[in-house]
């Protein structure tokens, strides 16, 4: 069976906002910050393994220069400064054509894009951290479904932060 990737299919929101004007290449990578497990070998060969509960990380984001979304992002970046707090929120990707779904918890702007400029568009990276990074392939309705189910369950999130 042939499957296609259409990356214009993916859907990426970070604070329910659905970004776009993403780089060419590479424009969505994340990386848990540690390994899964921890092992040992003892002097007599026995093996004691230690598992790892972190499941923080980081998420690179590359977006072309002239991408709205880096005028969502430099918002955040700038109530963040005047603040002095950080902006937390879900950052979730949906790729429905290979079945892929990455949801990323209490997600907030580690670095913003660095500032740059030349005779042709550039591209933008701008690095998050989230406090849990959990991700997979799925059989594309499957992860079609839960990526919306994410979103909803982010946006009721969202709404009750500022309730009460």
């Amino acid at each position: 069976m042939i499957r296609e990737f259409n990356p214009a299919n993916t859907i990426i929101t970070y604070f329910d906002f659905n970004l776009s004007g993403f780089a060419d290449g590479t424009f969505v990578e994340a990386q848990r910050s540690e390994d899964n497990s921890t092992e040992v070998a003892g002097a007599d060969g026995k093996i004691g393994i230690a598992v790892n509960a972190n499941k923080s990380g980081t998420i690179s984001l590359t977006l072309q220069q002239n991408s709205e979304s880096n005028w969502f992002l430099s918002a955040i970046q700038a109530k963040q400064d005047s603040d002095g707090t950080l902006a937390r929120g879900s950052f979730i990707v949906t790729e429905p054509s290979g079945g892929f779904l990455m949801i990323a918890k209490n997600v907030h702007i580690k670095t913003p894009a660095p500032m740059g400029l030349g005779k042709e568009l550039t591209s933008k990276t701008w690095t998050l951290f989230a406090e849990s990074i959990h991700y997979g392939n799925l059989p594309s309705e499957l992860a079609k479904a839960a990526g919306i189910a994410a979103r909803i369950q982010s946006a009721v999130d969202s709404a009750f932060k500022y309730v009460g």
